[in-house]
């Protein structure tokens, strides 16, 4: 008998602890939801690279490319979600500046893999993928600026500056800016452009190919420049300088500094974006961006999501709520304003 016992008040035991449990569905944990209000103005874009990069350039707000050392050429097709690294036979060839002229064409332009001097102008038509060489030129060429489909220059050491007006298939050269290594060249239409050298020379055309110097402040290096019309530009470099050109009451043109007075005057500006007569960015050394809704009478210096504050050397913006920016060990942020 008490072995007949034994298991039924095991059985009774248990139906009592059952029914003292609690049987109803939990509550499923609510899931995290991100902040309404990022912190941050720049994030950072994930990506396999980490060599250096020195430009970007989208067409569209999915379809961009981005260019640096080791030959690096990445593209995206989802705004920057995942980077690949197009296939090519480039390795060992730094690549300074890149424009697009839509989803599948763009132009490439830098220096000779391994040599102190030399450049090449390459073109991929396959979205990134397999860029052609165009033009090889003695100088290393840092940048460039096209205008359509068939109208572009290049420029870099010794005041060498190149052209073409069929699509690359053929290059004319020229030397102007008296010799000086050419950091930047930013056209507006075929025949309004700028120049920037690394003397501090700043020139301009009105026809595309005569060139005219424009009295600048100084004799130090320019980096960047880009002209809004046919009156205004903007310009930055060395020294923590940020130029923008404004017409006197005579009509003379003048060539204002501003200085961050914030930063370091060793800090240098690389690039400057403005996307009209108010609204502009500007990226330098140590992370730096800043950025200016009233035409430059007051800069504020925005907020990234990176802690290793890397020299940022190119910025490309297609809205006041849409833009990239690239630098050191393959950085790439876009704009979450």
């Amino acid at each position: 008998m008490k072995r007949s016992l034994f298991p039924l008040f095991i059985f009774v035991g248990s139906l009592f602890v059952l029914s003292c449990q609690d049987n109803s569905t939990p509550d499923p944990t609510p899931p995290t939801q991100p902040p309404t209000d990022s912190p941050f103005d720049w994030v950072r874009q994930e990506n396999s690279f980490t060599a250096t990069l020195h430009d970007v350039f989208f067409v569209s707000s999915s379809q961009g490319w981005a260019v640096g050392e080791q030959g690096a050429l990445l593209s995206t097709t989802s705004s920057g979600e995942s980077w690949l690294l197009a296939p090519s036979a480039l390795s060992d060839e730094v690549l300074y500046s890149v424009a697009l002229f839509d989803e599948q064409r763009g132009w490439i332009a830098g220096q000779l893999a391994n040599e102190e001097t030399g450049g090449q102008v390459f073109l991929s038509q396959q979205g990134g993928a397999y860029p052609e060489e165009q033009v090889r030129t003695d100088q290393p060429l840092y940048t460039l600026s096209m205008q359509g489909k068939q109208q572009g220059w290049a420029a870099g050491g010794q005041g060498l500056l190149l052209h073409t007006n069929d699509g690359g298939s053929t290059w004319n050269s020229s030397t102007v800016a008296n010799e000086e290594t050419i950091f930047s060249v930013h056209f507006i239409d075929t025949e309004l452009g700028w120049l920037a050298t690394e003397q501090g020379s700043i020139y301009r055309t009105t026809d595309g190919s005569t060139w005219q110097p424009e009295t600048t402040p100084d004799t130090i290096a320019i980096r960047a420049i880009q002209g809004l019309d046919d009156a205004t530009a903007w310009a930055c470099g060395d020294r923590n300088r940020i130029l923008h050109r404004v017409m006197s009451e005579d009509g003379t043109p003048t060539w204002e500094v501003i200085r961050m007075d914030t930063e370091p005057n060793s800090l240098i500006w690389h690039d400057i974006y403005f996307l009209d007569d108010l609204q502009g960015w500007v990226v330098g050394d140590g992370g730096s961006i800043y950025h200016t809704t009233d035409g430059g009478a007051s800069w504020e210096r925005q907020l990234t999501n990176v802690s290793s504050a890397p020299s940022l050397y190119g910025i490309h913006m297609l809205s006041a709520q849409r833009g990239w920016v690239v630098g050191a060990d393959g950085i790439i942020m876009t704009y979450t304003p």
